[in-house]
């Protein structure tokens, strides 16, 4: 890797043997917010990066520079751990998702079963059928034993 020097900006000219370009990209993206870069190819082979200052106050463009070139080899070493370990990882999740056991809707032993169709406290009984008449059904009471509420223009 060679680095030149600009007024407020560094150049670094990375070879693609050694940085692929997708280690470079992941790197740039871990920068953006600390600086501007600006990504180049001049010759076969080679990239371009330019590292510019944002503020003022980030001047030491040379430490940027050797924070840049180890994210740099960080993601170059992740890159070829995660080729490297591919089959491993693709290997594991498909036993993982093979061994999952499927979801049942049969029901379980011993366990009181609720019927959705169930309605005890006849809540899904139409007003029609419960006050038909404009008057009080037989029973007099709601299904949990409370009297029913009077109704206005209703004789008690």
């Amino acid at each position: 890797m060679r680095t030149e020097r600009a007024d407020d900006s560094l150049l670094l000219d990375l070879p693609l043997k050694l940085y692929p370009l997708e280690a470079i990209y992941s790197a740039c993206y871990v920068f953006v917010d600390r600086c501007w870069i600006l990504l180049d190819q001049k010759k076969a082979g080679r990239v371009l990066v330019r590292i510019k200052v944002r503020r003022k106050s980030d001047s030491d463009i040379e430490a940027l520079a050797a924070d840049f070139s180890g994210e740099l080899i960080r993601q170059a070493l992740r890159l070829k751990i995660a080729k490297r370990t591919a089959s491993v990882r693709e290997m594991l999740v498909g036993r993982a998702l093979l061994a999952a056991e499927p979801l049942t809707l049969d029901p379980i032993e011993g366990e009181p079963q609720d019927d959705y169709l169930a309605d005890p406290l006849g809540i899904a009984v139409p007003w029609e059928e419960r006050f038909g008449d404009g008057k009080l059904s037989s029973d007099e009471t709601g299904p949990s034993g409370i009297e029913e509420p009077h109704r206005p223009g209703e004789e008690s």
